[in-house]
């Protein structure tokens, strides 16, 4: 076949249909379109579904009647001039670059006036036909885009487009996002000639996040910020609003929403002893960076960027979000609400108390004194306020403290507390020699986990081509009877990047590597019960979660339980 030049108006509908991807795309574009303009009042209405019409107005600068026909021409821009400008954008890209695309792919119009005009001016683009006329309008500055019969003139990619309600979703999400990071705006939202929202502006993030989100999620807002001379971090994360997706995870890098895999993962990290797998939290993060330090190139619809140094950024964001949830101690304050039937008289049945036996307090052979308990630390709790009530299916204790009652999982507690007694006696001095050195096959390169594992005190170097040895480990492993074959072959094998001491030890315990911790279907006796109390408040603080995150302790106050009964 012979090789020829394609028309113009069909390498433009060619090269629309790869920018403009849905409806969506048109509206993020004249979005931010219209912030770049300096609009604080955005509408967008998409009545008549987007098959028929999107509109999007705004009270931004205006277009001025010699510029209108440049904005759907191809690469004209307000926005650089040089090379050097690409890597100092302080705006969302070219003000017109997406204008030339969506008119190529629907019936197009765009109304807009100056302040400097008495009139406004109209461009309407169908097919190759453009006409320009006069407009007369009594508002000083604004602009008006209207998007009819999008794809039109590329019917295949109708086909590959969502039900009406998915693709508004999108739209919604997206209007949300702004109306999120630019609080000082208002943003309106329309459907089918119904409103669907209206956040007016307002003077802090906070207050948006009241106008978008349930009010009562105001309680649970934990604020952060860290700044340094190149990059911003602040925004807001929840404390125990979670998701089963990662909607509620909103990433924010200088103005643009973004869809970035380290920074989630450094927020999924930081998360990670307090929340149950599966689940996701709520986290507003905006990253103000230097452009420089920032590609927003990468992507054809600039929804993902590349940082100059992620790791950098990684451990920024997993530092600040951990440190703020372990400094605000949430867990400790927040009880876990458990639904219970009310029971009346006409359906109570007396219990029948059983005085406790000596099978009860029969003690365990687990080697308490060296795995689990702290016998050397027994004032740590006022006793006097401390009230162990009972252990039930051999897996529960029961206690209360004051005015609260305690409900704790035995064996989630007593890993919590082997974590963090091996986490204290992590020693770069004690290390222990293997008797017989260990081998472990390799599928790839680990060469820079050999280096992390070295640097915590693993003896551990390669052994020919597809095979690592392990000469020692730190003595606290073997004090505590891990399988230490089982931890490093699951180091070397999983796709842990940032391995540390506590990575390890996380990696101990999620493994079901670690022996000595009490297992549920135990019984206990009643010192064991109240020396295990006594160690989760020395060394875990009663955290809310195992480190598999599970729940390990629910905590009901006495006016909770006094609502359960009428009583307030």
């Amino acid at each position: 076949m012979l090789i020829k030049k394609l028309p113009k108006n069909l390498i433009n509908v060619l090269a629309a249909g790869e920018v403009v991807e849905r409806p969506y795309s048109v509206v993020k574009e004249l979005v931010e379109n219209s912030l770049d303009a300096q609009a604080n009042e955005i509408v967008v209405d998409v009545s008549k579904w987007w098959r028929s019409l999107i509109v999007v107005k705004d009270n931004g600068q205006g277009i001025s009647k010699e510029d209108l026909p440049l904005t759907i021409q191809e690469f004209a821009t307000s926005k650089i001039s040089k090379i050097d400008d690409l890597y100092n954008l302080y705006t969302f890209w070219f003000r017109w670059e997406a204008l030339s695309s969506i008119s190529s792919v629907s019936h197009f119009k765009i109304i807009s006036k100056v302040s400097e005009s008495d009139i406004g001016w109209k461009l309407e683009k169908l097919d190759n036909k453009i006409d320009i006329s006069p407009v007369n309008v009594n508002i000083s500055h604004w602009t008006q885009v209207y998007v009819e019969n999008l794809f039109y003139n590329l019917p295949v990619r109708r086909k590959f487009l969502k039900s009406e309600q998915t693709e508004f979703k999108y739209i919604q999400d997206l209007l949300t996002n702004y109306s999120i990071k630019y609080f000082d705006k208002t943003f309106k939202l329309i459907h089918n000639w119904k409103e669907i929202f209206s956040y007016e502006k307002t003077d802090s993030l906070f207050s948006r996040l009241q106008q978008i989100f349930p009010k009562n999620w105001a309680e649970n807002y934990l604020n952060f910020e860290f700044k340094n001379d190149q990059i911003s971090l602040y925004g807001f994360m929840g404390k125990s609003i979670l998701k089963f997706n990662s909607s509620m995870i909103k990433i924010f890098v200088n103005w643009r929403v973004i869809k970035d895999k380290i920074i989630q993962k450094a927020i999924m990290q930081a998360y990670s002893r307090w929340i149950e797998p599966g689940m996701y939290p709520f986290v507003i993060l905006f990253l103000d960076i230097k452009p420089e330090l920032v590609d927003v190139n990468v992507h054809p619809r600039k929804e993902e960027v590349k940082f100059s140094d992620p790791w950098n950024i990684y451990n920024i964001v997993f530092n600040v979000l951990k440190s703020k949830l372990e400094s605000d101690k949430w867990i400790e304050e927040k009880a876990s609400y458990v639904p219970l039937d009310k029971v009346t008289s006409k359906n109570f049945l007396k219990s029948q108390n059983k005085t406790a036996n000596n099978t009860f307090d029969k003690a365990l052979d687990l080697n308490f004194s060296t795995n689990i308990l702290d016998n050397t630390n027994k004032q740590v709790s006022n006793w006097l306020d401390i009230n162990v009530i009972w252990q039930i299916f051999d897996s529960y204790i029961l206690f209360t403290k004051g005015e609260d009652f305690y409900i704790i999982d035995q064996h989630a507690v007593a890993e919590r507390i082997i974590f963090e007694k091996m986490r204290l006696e992590y020693n770069s001095e004690d290390i222990v020699l293997l008797s017989v050195p260990m081998t472990f096959e390799i599928k790839w390169d680990v060469s820079e986990k050999l280096n992390k594992l070295n640097q915590i005190w693993f003896d551990i170097s390669k052994f020919g081509e597809n095979k690592v040895i392990l000469y020692s480990v730190p003595k606290v492993l073997e004090k505590y009877k891990i399988d230490i074959a089982g931890l490093v072959n699951s180091l070397l094998n999983s796709e842990i990047e940032d391995i540390s001491i506590n990575k390890v030890l996380e990696q101990v315990l999620a493994t079901k590597s670690c022996k000595a911790a009490i297992k549920a279907n135990h019984k206990l006796s009643f010192e064991e019960m109240k020396q295990l109390i006594q160690d989760g408040e020395k060394y875990i603080n009663w955290f809310f979660v195992c480190q598999h995150g599970r729940p390990s302790v629910i905590k009901l106050k006495k006016e909770d339980i006094d609502k359960l009964f009428d009583r307030k």
